[in-house]
């Protein structure tokens, strides 16, 4: 459990483990918070490590190997309301363990307001809502293109959405509108203050001429990055490689060993530079984790999609796609002729960047602060 701030109105957040888009999307609502409002103090609280500190490791690391190994039976779990309702009996009292817990927490923290990124966590609160044991305001801050059953709740005091297309599907869900509003997905404001790009490439010593692609699997450095780098560098003799391996050791070793010595490509492990990676780049190829996707798409970096994760993954590619802000690759055998093709059509570029900033606001994070200094019962005092 974390607090930041002075003595002042209390927001906690809630989500299921760090790090996370989950944890990184409760990061940049705390610090536009705290640049907006200094005297709110902040908490956080994951759930995995903190709440169900046995269970939760065990979870997180089911999931994580069903969605890698049978991807199939996750996409027919994923939001599956027939199955919700056949796991219900399994689901109360894991989520009345969490609420107990929780309670201690809140006990000791006395929230002025709560504040969801996680639908796990929304699910586990509402019915401490409904019953009043929970008497601050809940908000929740959705943090994928998609609307998960677990988000759903009359329970709910505000939703925050990432586009519209989300926000019909709450309404189709039986949200009421005025409990909804449109804000992006929350991007920390560190975003809209990078390097520019000369500089970028500068500080990873990368040749200012020369088109920078970005590969990058998320924190734990998933997907099949070590076979697109190859492709790459031979379509694109000038190209430059810049490789994010999160906290995927034995990635980072293997490309250390196959690539150490090679100028066009730069590796690095678990980082907080990725404000200067996507200055750096011209495209971005991975998969579209919602934060990160949104965090790219705000500072206007194109995106080649390989390989998403059934669920939500899925729902952000339709999403990104439709918007123009990236596409998909169905054959990674086809990456280096994509991304050749992309790279000498600056036309093409160009439009995908600008409609990547469109999908994703760069404001978002101080959009969605307002919002959520709004129900506090002191909100006039704080801006």
């Amino acid at each position: 459990m974390r607090t930041v701030g002075k003595a002042g109105p209390r927001i906690v957040f809630v989500y299921g483990d760090r790090p996370s888009g989950h944890s990184a999307a409760a990061a940049a609502l705390r610090d536009q918070l705290k640049r907006l409002a200094p005297r709110v103090q902040t908490s956080e609280i994951a759930l995995a490590t903190e709440v169900a500190p046995v269970v939760g490791p065990v979870i997180s690391a089911a999931y994580l190997s069903l969605i890698q190994k049978t991807p199939r039976l996750w996409n027919y779990l994923y939001d599956n309301r027939t199955v919700a309702a056949a796991l219900k009996e399994i689901r109360e009292p894991l989520g009345a363990l969490h609420r107990l817990r929780l309670r201690r927490h809140f006990k000791q923290l006395e929230p002025d307001l709560v504040v969801c990124t996680h639908a796990l966590a929304c699910a586990v609160l509402e019915t401490d809502r409904a019953d009043g044991t929970l008497r601050a305001p809940l908000a929740a801050v959705l943090t994928d293109y998609g609307v998960h059953e677990y988000w759903v709740s009359t329970n709910v005091d505000l939703y925050l959405a990432p586009s519209a297309s989300v926000r019909h599907q709450l309404l189709a869900r039986g949200v009421a509108g005025d409990r909804i509003e449109i804000t992006g997905i929350p991007v920390h404001p560190r975003f809209r203050e990078r390097l520019g790009r000369e500089a970028a490439r500068e500080a990873f010593r990368l040749d200012p001429a020369g088109p920078v692609v970005l590969f990058e699997g998320g924190s734990k450095g998933l997907g099949p990055i070590d076979e697109m780098i190859d492709p790459l560098l031979k379509a694109v003799p000038r190209a430059q490689a810049l490789v994010v391996c999160g906290r995927n050791q034995e990635l980072y070793l293997a490309l250390r060993a196959r690539y150490g010595r090679r100028r066009q490509v730069r590796l690095l492990g678990f980082t907080s530079r990725m404000p200067e990676c996507f200055a750096a780049a011209d495209i971005l190829v991975g998969k579209p984790g919602g934060v990160t996707a949104s965090e790219a798409a705000s500072c206007g970096l194109p995106l080649v999609i390989v390989d998403p994760l059934p669920g939500q993954e899925l729902k952000n590619c339709s999403f990104l796609t439709r918007a123009g802000a990236a596409v998909q690759l169905d054959e990674p055998g086809r990456l280096g002729a994509l991304l050749a093709a992309l790279l000498r059509t600056p036309r093409r570029l160009s439009a995908m960047r600008a409609a990547a900033r469109r999908a994703a606001p760069a404001d978002s994070a101080l959009q969605a602060s307002k919002l959520l200094l709004e129900l506090l019962p002191t909100a006039a005092q704080m801006l």
